[in-house]
């Protein structure tokens, strides 16, 4: 008996799945052994080389709407006027409405467009307004697309499977109809100004997934019938039979990908001699300024992590700052910071939607060894990452770990993500170091405090923004050091386990109490919680510097040299150093050196011209002050500096008109009475030297650490009065 149609269909089929078996058996035990690492080494080997990288440095995660003219190539053979007219306001109402939305037309494509917006409401509005202005005379039939993807820009057009996805879409619609992604859906479908309807989900040409695609079903649009639907796709309509046989085929396919891999290729491994990592500031993919705090904090907290493993060696984060936006290849920087691999990564954000992704380097061979993209739909997972990709780097370099050293990588500092995220603003503004950027940082960390009374991050930042503000006599050491101490003190209260906070106190101790021993244990204190925190190690070295251990203080100054080795801060300190141990000459070599890789640092300038005036070079000295007093927007101890030298070669007139503006200033702003004090001293003037430096030790001025080093007191040390102040102090004899 003849079998029915579909009997016979059926075993055809069957058949073939039959044939098929042994096949995808063999096929099933090479992608169990070998698929992993070679899907990984592949990629490594065609995908992710470093020029690819460059390439992406121009993303943007945006809103694409894509836009066409329905019949338009008819009508300008039909109506050439008519088809004009239509153009003209196409291009017209499409660049107002998009500049009326915080959007931006990239391409015209004849009679279509391509924009770009930094939400998806932003994009639906704007669709929506194009629409209403299309259906008024002269009519225009116009289809709109829109997605959810990256672009990228190669000779100033526009580029990207999120461009491809918005276009297929499009191309299904109807003059006067808006279509979308499930990912727009997913952005507008709590706002109750959008009404929405699915059409079903589709397969479009060279789209790898079926998309659901939503029509915009708000009054006067159209919403088009699923059966009506055109364009480059084809329906998921397949039998499970044929899904089956489709499926056993591309298994087949990868299994002969993998042993061609295996026949021609060659697995790549890390290359490094050691276990070293610098992480380089993250790419900003949205390329505003806004959000670059995040993008450089996200990879300073990344850096942290790191430092907590004790067998990787980490560069510092603050270091890297300078390869923001660089040109230099991997290679180049792996050899300015002495490391194995580097990090490198970027972040992109779309209203509450952040992308983080990472990507680490093998330094030697510039092969991708790992990456991953981390996805947070409310920023709420972000307090995670940086401990998922610290874990990650450890296992990918073999750094080992102990349970403890692991948990407290996993320990997260805070669990709200917007006390984080006012954190993070605040270390970006701390990293600056100037007066107004951390008073802006003791905003956020203040702000941050409110948020989350027990994050002791954020009371840690606070204590360094208020330690570097009574460094630079911005404002009394009562209103700096003492509320810093008390910062510190609660940061270890809530964590005992922080390096920063100690190294905080020890600045206290050493600056401001001059309790010597207890600056000393502090210090030490924080390098033992964290021998990668540099800033520990220079502040030691500073201090070992006043107590005249200056052999000691280079070593330790080198060793936070080490760990940050292109910080302005570091490697000016050690000119710093080698001033006040009178090796002039290595100073002047040294700060000259800082200078050339950092021309706009002031400290520097202010430094080279202390060394200058200490070998009597005084044109050369006061250059200095005055390039020092210009970037430093008339930073006192600058200012002061000038008026010593005017005095000591008899400008007294310029001496003294500093000290006017002393007085001017001291109505509006904190100005240090050791300033003051060393006018007075180039002017020989004892008694009103001696006047300003008891008025210091009152305010227990920072400077009043070096009165037994700075030789622009030398006039005032065989007075009686000199070694009463200096017992006052402390300072060892």
């Amino acid at each position: 008996m003849e079998k029915a149609p579909s009997s016979r269909k059926f075993s055809h089929h069957l058949n073939q799945v039959v044939f098929l078996l042994p096949l995808v058996f063999q096929s099933a035990l090479v992608i169990i052994y070998r698929l992993p690492s070679a899907l990984h080494y592949s990629l490594v080997s065609d995908l992710n080389k470093p020029e690819i990288f460059m390439e992406q440095q121009n993303r943007h995660l945006a809103a694409i709407l894509f836009t066409d003219v329905a019949g338009y190539t008819a009508l300008m053979q039909k109506d050439e006027k008519q088809a004009v007219i239509q153009i003209k306001k196409f291009n017209a109402v499409m660049a107002k409405q998009a500049a009326a939305h915080h959007g931006q037309v990239i391409n015209y494509y004849g009679d279509g467009s391509l924009s770009i917006f930094q939400s998806a409401t932003e994009a639906m509005h704007a669709a929506l307004e194009v629409q209403y202005e299309m259906r008024q005379e002269p009519v225009v039939p116009l289809r709109i697309g829109l997605h959810i993807g990256e672009v990228f820009f190669e000779e100033d057009k526009a580029l990207g499977d999120g461009v491809n996805v918005a276009s297929r879409i499009q191309s299904l619609g109807q003059p006067n109809a808006i279509l979308f992604s499930e990912e727009i859906h997913d952005k507008i479908k709590n706002n109750a100004v959008f009404k929405t309807q699915s059409l079903g989900r589709f397969e479009f040409k060279n789209v790898d997934k079926p998309i659901e695609v939503y029509a915009l079903a708000n009054e006067g649009l159209v919403v088009p019938k699923r059966e009506q639907l055109e364009g480059k796709l084809k329906e998921i309509n397949r039998s499970p039979v044929h899904k089956l046989i489709v499926a056993l085929t591309i298994l087949i396919f990868m299994a002969t990908i993998v042993f061609l891999y295996f026949d021609y290729g060659r697995k790549k491994k890390f290359t490094g001699q050691d276990k070293s990592v610098v992480v380089i500031p993250f790419l900003n993919m949205n390329g505003d300024k806004a959000n670059d705090y995040l993008s450089d904090g996200i990879a300073e907290d990344i850096t942290t992590q790191l430092s907590k493993i004790p067998a990787l060696k980490v560069i510092s984060g603050v270091s890297t700052l300078q390869y923001k936006n660089t040109k230099k290849t991997f290679r180049q920087i792996a050899d300015e910071t002495g490391v194995a691999s580097l990090l490198e990564g970027s972040i992109q954000v779309l209203g509450d939607e952040i992308r983080i992704t990472a990507r680490l380097i093998d330094a030697g061979t510039q092969e991708l060894i790992w990456s991953n993209n981390f996805d947070n739909k409310n920023k709420t997972n972000i307090l995670n990452i940086q401990s998922a990709v610290a874990l990650r780097i450890a296992e990918e370099l073999d750094a080992k770990l102990s349970n403890d050293e692991k948990n407290n990588i996993e320990k997260a500092p805070t669990n709200n993500p917007e006390a984080y995220d006012l954190c993070l603003k605040g270390r970006a503004f701390w990293n600056q170091r100037n007066e107004p950027a951390l008073r802006k940082g003791l905003i956020y960390f203040d702000s941050a405090i409110k948020l989350d009374p027990l994050y002791s991050n954020a009371f840690s930042g606070r204590a360094d923004c208020l330690t570097a503000l009574g460094y630079g006599s911005f404002d009394a050491p009562v209103n700096t050091f003492l509320k810093a101490q008390e910062a510190a003190t609660r940061a270890l209260e809530l964590d005992p386990t922080l390096a920063e906070p100690h190294a905080s106190l020890g600045y206290v101790n050493f600056y401001y109490s001059w309790n010597w021993q207890g600056a000393e244990h502090e210090f030490q204190r924080s390098i033992a919680l964290n021998p990668k925190y540099e800033i520990a190690y220079d502040w030691y070295g500073v201090y070992l510097t006043a107590m005249e251990k200056f052999d000691e203080a280079r070593s330790t100054i080198d060793k936070a040299r080490k760990i940050n080795p292109l910080s302005p801060f570091i490697i000016t300190d050690m000119g710093f150093c080698m001033y006040y141990g009178t090796k002039y000459d290595d100073a002047i070599q040294s700060l000259k050196s800082t200078i050339e890789l950092f021309p706009n640092f002031g400290l520097a300038h202010l430094w080279l011209g202390r060394a200058y005036q200490a070998k009597k070079m005084y044109p050369e000295a006061l250059a200095e002050y005055q390039i020092a007093r210009t970037i430093s927007k008339d930073w006192v101890p600058s200012v002061a500096a000038m008026g010593n030298v005017y005095g000591i070669i008899g400008k007294k007139e310029e001496a003294e008109k500093i000290l006017r503006q002393f007085k001017e200033w001291s109505k509006i702003k904190y100005v240090t009475p050791y300033g003051v004090a060393l006018v007075y001293a180039g002017l020989k003037n004892v008694d009103k030297t001696f006047e300003y430096l008891e008025l210091a030790y009152r305010d227990r001025a920072n400077w009043l650490v070096w009165l037994k080093l700075d030789a622009r007191l030398d006039i005032i040390r065989s007075d009686k009065r000199y070694i009463e102040l200096l017992n006052k102090v402390g300072l060892p004899n």
